[in-house]
């Protein structure tokens, strides 16, 4: 497995672990303090798929009518994934939607060793969107994100981010959403990535 793979896939699984740990010490706060949820990296492929279902290309019409319908069952059940997810099912520790006001998603880039962060404000019907990186890579992360236009999307700016040939945006995008969930100010000065490498590997 080439060197870059293990290492998205090693970064698929802390970035996991942490929102796992963000999702259940939500879950312990008592009903009237829940603020926030958190999705795995799964959600965006579910979401992907099932918008690569109802946007067809012209290879389409070219189906047969049996093709159509094993490809409506397939997004029939990418569709239960997701009413899951938004339900409190299917992710360990997850909280119902309608009980929380932040949805924590991380986003990966296609495949790349990039990570984003969104951040739905249900009530709002807002999403912020924080990018970790600086300079080349910002140019990017519009694309990565394509939400319901009733939704607002803001992109968080004037906080600390990495330089762009860096490869901790998966730390810095668990960190933040850390940061969130504590509700502490985020400040323009970079994390401490030893004391964060060293809390999360204890996790």
């Amino acid at each position: 497995m080439p060197a870059t793979k293990k290492m998205l896939d090693r970064s698929d699984e802390n970035i996991d672990v942490v929102l796992y740990y963000l999702r259940k010490k939500s879950k312990l706060c008592s009903p009237n303090e829940y603020r926030f949820t958190t999705v795995n990296c799964l959600f965006k492929t579910f979401i992907n798929e099932a918008y690569n279902r109802y946007y067809c290309s012209a290879f389409d019409d070219n189906l047969t009518t049996q093709e159509h319908m094993a490809r409506g069952a397939v997004v029939s059940a990418i569709e239960r994934s997701i009413k899951n997810i938004i339900k409190g099912f299917s992710i360990p520790t997850g909280l119902p939607w309608h009980l929380v006001d932040e949805v924590y998603i991380p986003v990966n880039s296609d495949g790349e060793f990039h990570w984003v962060l969104a951040i739905v404000v249900l009530k709002e019907r807002l999403i912020h969107v924080y990018d970790s990186s600086m300079g080349t890579r910002d140019s990017q992360t519009g694309m990565l994100l394509e939400p319901n236009v009733t939704f607002k999307v803001e992109f968080t700016q004037d906080i600390m981010q990495q330089q762009c040939d860096s490869l901790d945006c998966g730390m810095y995008v668990v960190a933040y959403a850390e940061y969130l969930s504590d509700g502490i100010p985020v400040s323009k000065i970079g994390f401490r990535l030893d004391y964060l490498r060293t809390r999360y590997r204890a996790l």
